[in-house]
């Protein structure tokens, strides 16, 4: 990659450290070693030359190459580290001395941009900066808020960079991508005499590829209980009392009576307590091979021999007596199926741009002021074309249908209504959208498929045929099934009847990152030192997602003559997908009125910190200094989500705009670097985002002829959660540190330094949320936290080093769970019920993680550059926050203002149109009669430990013949060896909450990175590898307010990982001239695919991806 040769001596601040000129590769190793040997606390550094030079895309790859590091990649680049185990949450980053977070976005619609503490390095070029530190045991003098590091970056200062100008220019070349990428950077330093001085810096790139995989999410769709055609209600029923046994799931058995209400053994019946007197529906319903249903399927719970129930008393226990198959204690089926398997291609283009400047000017000899700034902006634009099953995953039954006519009678076309979406236009207020349902250009989609005077649709016959394309999964057919060895999950599915899905899913983003720092030191004696500082960051980030998508519909044998088939048996990366008919021809596919989708979102991500600092030492004696300070820093955090206020599914088709599938779709190449199993396609048709918004406006925010497009971010017709996707938070913390540092003390014949010192630190906090209909909630909290730590380095002789550290550390929670919003609920709606609430919702309570830290380790400097070095740690975890479900009254969950915010709601819609609303009254009176409610919130909960030990090995190969090329050869080597255990909640109900150990995510048990490198007279070349095994990488699978198996909101409370990964890049350089280097730099060399897999005792791929080779080749000019 480009880079800035700084050949300088980057820590020339580091008191203690010489300045001094360096060049080439193997004096920044050396380097680099006098600082991690020089310094009392525990730090590993790459110099400039380092940053330069390693064949590196960003900063994070660059610091992958320090020991204990690991990166996790997005679109085929690093963007977050792992320090010792531990992820971009527990690691503080610093800029100039600054903490800082810069937040990047999302490559799909549907996600939010990063909304955590972790530290997005894909936003900045390494060319940037002069220098990388990573500090791995703390210190009272340094920044809290870390478990895992405090990782510091500098950008270049004048009087270190003395006179210079570099520029650097290079094209990037992807093995999938387009063949023109420029790279560009530049350097700028000039002193005045010794009084003043000045550098300015920046850094051009842009990344134009794509990336081609399968993948699938795991979660809650995976189980095919949820959604069932009458869902059970377990939850609402008093203690130890049944509900009835319910279908889900696929069609029925072939076979199955249209007729579930004769006799006492219901279920031999489709629906359960239903008699389906439309034939075709019934059909429709059925027709599944008896074992394959068998194999995945089941009804709702195993039959349970009880006495005293009765089937029309709601399930509840009553004096008669009826067949012991008519109710069930037991959960839904939990088989594991493919719900939504999908073929990826994504589009990428990165552009990024990055400026720095400083200025230095000292006052007199004692006096020094410094100003830094430094500016980034990056866009990323990501299109995924995507082609999956999406029937799967739904289930849109009717009860309408099971005693549809095909009458062209008024009336009983009309009674079909109730099929089909529909839009209200409630009265809009500060917290709730007014909507606008339809336009000149769209019909009503009960209109559309109802009215033969629009000419659509015909009759009655033409509306039941279109909401029985809709049904989803349990009109699709299980010709065969089988499960693996455990019985878990579905290895293999043969399907007839199933829904498909072809999406354009777009997110383009732009993140903007501003820091400014003035900072003064000041020599009033020769013992006695102060410095100050002011800082300003700001960082923004402003992402847009477009979704839209065509259908084609109830595919079946009878149509193509052959079958959906899905089949995992052959092992591999991926399964095979074969679809039963050409997706490849757009004739296939078409925009379905009342299912497809067009979606519009955007989220808004902003956060700032300001930061003023003092600290002062005095030198006690030659050999003590006692170092004393307050830091006031304060962070602010606020993000916003707006999306359609109309359901996303109310929107114009193909016929009303009078466009062809081929005008609004494209072909899509599919496979790039993938091992493709046979029968996968090669291209399919998906839609033109640009043809879309041409034709629709869908993103105008705005009203046009083919609807109502506008954005909301509160309460409204499309989803009652966006409101608690708005919120903010700020924190302000205080710190207070008095720290001594002791040199060269005198011990059993050697030598010990080392530091020993207190942080106290309070934190307050204030939040801002909302309620579910836009209400808005605040809260406020408060901790604090007294946080010592020792530093000590014995040095035995010249040449070895034994250090040991402790100290006591906090890492603060994620922002998203402390904000008072409530995301999710549900009351119950049925007189006189006592049980069955849900919510989820944040706390701002929460406290941080607090830990306890150990390090002990062994340095031998047993020649110039060279290093064997080996460090064991240990940090022992306490109130780790996690989300859990638990049980209590209403008020043990939600405050005072919460409860009477919610009562207001359900009580101010008690009457609508004055008409009594019966399930808001009874939701009223559910509320405040303080009814028990099931919460998912997280909570401080278990700890862990984290235990490890890190061997590092540094040396120029001296012994190296001649006629191999001599001294220029080394190497530079580094292995870390984790072992890792938290306490998470790994099965909640409301009575009961089971804990199991788990690896901490992102924890690798083995990672090593190892550079051999030649540097000689006139070029120069390394090549590196960076490996990591497994790592757990979600926890849950998926958030939920229910128990598995009863409830359509399940917490999924599995694990995902990524599989062993090993990068190998490559990096040339070549002096034309005193002025002039070649470079090449080759990353990627293998085609490391992206794998990640889901469901720990029964492992699923969701992921398989490749993004290919990298080469950048160019010229770097020195002045």
């Amino acid at each position: 990659m480009s880079a800035l040769l700084i050949g300088s001596a980057a820590f020339a601040q580091e008191e203690g450290i010489e300045t001094v000129t360096v060049t080439g590769y193997r004096a920044s190793l050396e380097k680099s070693l006098d600082l991690k040997r020089s310094t009392n606390e525990m730090i590993d550094a790459i110099s400039a030359e380092d940053v330069g030079k390693f064949p590196d895309s960003n900063l994070a790859e660059s610091l992958q190459r320090l020991p204990g590091v690991a990166v996790d990649r997005d679109n085929g680049e690093g963007r977050s580290i792992t320090v010792r185990g531990l992820g971009s949450n527990f690691t503080r980053v610093t800029l100039n001395g600054l903490q800082a977070l810069s937040t990047a976005g999302a490559s799909d619609s549907g996600t939010a941009p990063n909304r955590d503490r972790g530290f997005d390095f894909n936003t900045f070029a390494s060319e940037l900066f002069s220098s990388l530190k990573v500090q791995k045991s703390a210190s009272a003098a340094t920044e809290d808020g870390s478990l895992g590091a405090t990782v510091s970056l500098e950008t270049p200062h004048a009087f270190d960079m003395g006179d210079k100008a570099i520029l650097s220019m290079q094209n990037a070349w992807y093995e999938n991508g387009k063949p023109f990428n420029p790279r560009f950077a530049g350097l700028v330093s000039h002193n005045f005499g010794e009084k003043f001085g000045v550098v300015l810096s920046g850094a051009y790139t842009i990344k134009n590829t794509f990336i081609d995989s399968y993948g699938r999410n795991p979660g809650q769709s995976d189980f095919t209980y949820r959604q069932a055609t009458f869902t059970p209600d377990y939850k609402s029923l008093p203690a130890g009392s049944y509900s009835i046994r319910q279908r889900s799931g696929f069609a029925a058995p072939t076979g199955t009576s249209c007729n579930g209400v004769s006799g006492n053994k219901i279920l031999n019946g489709i629906i359960p307590g239903n008699n389906i007197s439309y034939q075709p529906y019934c059909d429709l319903l059925r027709g599944s091979d008896s074992a394959a249903y068998n194999a995945v399927e089941s009804t709702i719970g195993t039959p349970v021999t009880v006495t005293a129930k009765n089937s029309t008393s709601g399930g509840k226990v009553s004096t008669s007596t009826s067949s012991a198959f008519d109710y069930t204690q037991a959960g839904g089926s939990q088989v594991i199926i493919p719900s939504l398997p999908t073929l990826n291609h994504q589009q990428l283009y990165v552009q990024r741009i990055g400026l720095t400047g400083g200025a230095q000017y000292q006052v007199d000899d004692n006096t020094l002021v410094s100003f830094d700034a430094l500016y980034s902006t990056s866009y990323q634009n990501s299109i995924n074309y995507q082609v999956s099953p999406i029937g799967l995953n739904r289930n849109n039954t009717k009860k309408e249908l099971i005693t549809a006519k095909t009458s062209t009678n008024a009336a009983d076309i009309a009674a079909l209504g109730g099929m089909f979406t529909t839009c209200s236009v409630p009265t809009g207020t500060a917290d709730q959208a007014q909507v606008s349902c339809y336009g000149p250009k769209q019909l009503a989609p009960i209109d559309y498929y109802t009215n033969p005077a629009y000419g659509f649709r015909a009759n009655g016959a033409d509306a039941i045929a279109a909401a029985m394309s809709f049904v989803g999964r349990p009109s699709t057919k299980l010709i065969s099934a089988s499960t693996g060895s455990n019985g878990l999950a579905a290895n293999k599915l043969v399907l007839d009847n199933v829904d498909f899905r072809s999406g354009a899913d777009q997110a383009y983003y732009t993140v903007e990152f501003t820091q400014m720092s003035l900072n003064a030191t000041h020599k009033f004696s020769s013992r006695l030192r102060a410095d100050a500082t002011l800082g300003w960051s700001h960082s923004r980030n402003h992402q847009t997602g477009l979704l839209a998508e065509v259908n084609h519909m109830d595919n079946s044998y009878a149509q193509s003559g052959q079958y959906f088939t899905w089949d995992d048996t052959q092992g591999g990366d991926m399964p095979t997908m074969q679809f039963g008919f050409d997706v490849a021809n757009p004739a296939n596919w078409t925009m379905v009125k009342n299912y497809s989708a067009l979606r519009h979102m955007e989220y808004y991500t902003d956060n700032k910190y300001r930061t003023a600092s003092i600290n002062g030492e005095y030198d006690i004696t030659d050999w003590m200094t006692l170092r004393a300070g307050f830091q006031s820093r304060i962070f602010d955090f606020n993000t916003a989500y707006y999306q359609r206020a109309m359901k996303d599914v109310i929107n114009p088709n193909f016929q009303e705009a009078g466009v062809t599938t081929a005008q609004m779709t494209q072909s899509i190449e599919f496979g790039s670097g993938l091992s493709l199993p046979t029968g996968t396609p090669t291209s399919f048709i998906a839609p033109n985002l640009t043809a879309f918004r041409n034709t629709f406006g869908f993103d105008c925010n705005c009203i046009n002829d083919y609807g109502d497009w506008r954005i909301w971010n509160k309460f409204n017709a499309a989803s009652t959660g966006t409101a608690g996707q708005t919120y903010n938070v700020s924190e302000h913390v205080k710190a207070y540190y008095m720290q001594g540092d002791f040199q060269e003390i005198p011990l059993f014949g050697n030598t010990l330094r080392g530091n020993l010192g207190a942080r106290f630190v309070t934190t307050e906090i204030k939040s801002l949320g909302h309620a579910l209909q836009g209400q808005p909630l605040s809260a406020n909290s408060s901790y604090n936290d007294f946080l010592p730590s020792v530093n000590l380095a014995y040095s035995l002789g010249d040449d070895m080093v034994i250090r040991a550290a402790a100290s006591k550390v906090i890492a603060r929670p994620s922002l998203q769970y402390m904000a008072p919003s409530i995301t999710a609920m549900t009351i119950p709606t049925s007189t006189g019920a006592t049980t069955g609430a849900t919510v989820s919702i944040g706390n701002p309570n929460l406290k941080p993680y607090r830990a306890k830290t150990a390090d002990l380790g062994w340095e031998w400097y047993f020649g110039k550059g060279a290093m064997i070095a080996v460090t064991g740690f240990a940090k022992w975890v306490s109130a780790a926050p996690q989300v859990v479900v638990s049980s209590g009254a209403i008020s043990d969950f939600l405050t005072p203002d919460q409860i009477a915010l919610v009562q207001q709601y359900y009580t101010d819609n008690s009457v609508v149109g004055g008409v009594t609303q019966a399930n808001n009254v009874a939701a009223a009176a559910y509320i405040a009669g303080n009814g028990q409610m099931a919460a998912t919130q997280a909570r401080n909960g278990g700890g862990g430990v984290l235990e490890g030990l890190e061997i590092t090995y540094q040396q120029p190969l001296d012994f190296v013949p001649a006629v191999f090329g001599g001294k220029g050869f080394g190497v530079n080597a580094n292995y870390t060896k984790l072992y890792s255990k938290m306490h998470y909640v790994v099965n909640a109900t409301q009575t009961a909450t089971l804990y199991g150990d788990a690896p901490w995510n992102g924890a690798s048990p083995d990672a090593w990175n190892a550079t051999l490198y030649y540097d000689g007279p006139n070029w120069s070349a390394r090549i590196s590898g960076a490996f990591r095994s497994k790592y757990l990488t979600t926890y849950p699978v998926a958030g939920g307010s229910d128990q598995l198996g009863y409830g359509d909101s399940p917490l999924v409370q599995d694990f995902g990982y990524s599989k062993n990964t090993l990068n190998v890049d490559f990096s040339a350089n070549y002096d034309i001239s005193e002025n002039m280097d070649m470079t090449l730099d080759a990353l990627n060399l293998t085609n490391q695919a992206d794998r990640r897999w889901a469901y720990q005792n029964s492992p699923q791929t969701t992921k398989y991806a490749s993004s290919g080779r990298q080469v950048f080749l160019g010229f770097r000019l020195k002045y």
